[in-house]
């Protein structure tokens, strides 16, 4: 009996733990609302301009940042302006939903009395709405391409690639100073580099 019983608070504990760990819908970052809640660190792991970054596209933060590098026009800056809150909006609301069916699914996995079928349905809930999430960035990010013009889509593309360059670069400086330090310490040999 108490071995049963071990077993269980083992099993229980695992799958709780598991649950724990699932990550939220965005990244890591700092939590703007300051109060240290999972909804406030999920709010900040988006780009601070209203949505993550997707594939090179800067957030409209950073687009509304760089006009001048862009050239925006007033009334693209008005449109960013309104969609910089609409996406943040959006973005909260199915947030707040996903951490909700997270919290549910972590009780029911919790709880050695709760039905398979409805633990089943609660982490196909949380896939469900981990995947509005991404189709939610996606409409946003072609949303902001289609308000720049090809032109800036071209400037912006060009912009990537030179600071991919330099964070290449920089890699490449900040490896040849550790093998420099490693070396003058004597952990590895120059035939090593």
């Amino acid at each position: 009996m108490k071995k049963t019983s071990l077993t269980a608070v083992v099993v229980v504990t695992l799958l709780a733990s598991i649950a724990l760990a699932q990550p939220g819908p965005f990244g890591p970052g700092q939590c703007p609302l300051g109060d240290g809640s999972q909804m406030g660190k999920q709010y900040a792991r988006m780009d601070r301009g209203g949505m993550q970054q997707h594939k090179g596209m800067p957030g409209i933060q950073r687009l509304l940042n760089m006009d001048d590098e862009l050239a925006l026009s007033p009334e693209q800056k008005t449109k960013f302006e309104k969609m910089k809150t609409d996406f943040a909006m959006e973005r909260i609301d199915r947030g707040a939903a996903l951490e909700k069916a997270q919290v549910k699914l972590r009780d029911l996995m919790a709880d050695n009395k709760a039905s398979e079928t409805n633990v089943n349905m609660a982490i196909d809930e949380v896939s469900r709405l981990k995947a509005d999430i991404q189709k939610m960035r996606y409409n946003h990010h072609k949303q902001i391409q289609a308000t720049l013009t090809e032109e800036q889509v071209a400037k912006l593309n060009d912009m990537r690639m030179e600071r991919r360059k330099e964070m290449r670069e920089q890699r490449q400086f900040n490896k040849a100073q550790r093998q420099f330090k490693q070396m003058r310490r004597g952990q590895i040999d120059n035939d090593d580099i």
